[in-house]
């Protein structure tokens, strides 16, 4: 084990050491509300899959994300982003 100075991004679990590379994350993480990704929309839902006790996640409107093996890549700037219920619950408006 050792000790390192990183630089965590402020909505996710990614660091670094680089703290121009965390700022630029920062700004287009999907867990960001600024970036109006799938994620912190109120259409991204937990629909039950055919297996028990099984969910996925999808949009109400139909908006596709893709699967790159373990990576998913979220929509962003989505023009039918809605601030989740949850978020806007939990910090309000001010998070945006």
């Amino acid at each position: 084990m050792y000790k390192i100075e990183a630089y965590h991004c402020s909505y996710c679990r990614k660091y670094s050491t680089s703290k121009s590379l965390i700022k630029k994350h920062d700004a287009i993480c999907f867990k960001n509300p600024a970036s109006k990704s799938c994620v912190t929309c109120d259409n991204f839902v937990d629909v039950q899959s055919s297996v028990e006790d099984f969910y996925t996640k999808e949009c109400h409107r139909n908006v596709k994300f893709t699967d790159r093996g373990n990576k998913t890549i979220f929509e962003t700037n989505c023009p039918l982003w809605k601030l989740s219920l949850q978020l806007e619950e939990e910090y309000g408006e001010e998070i945006l």
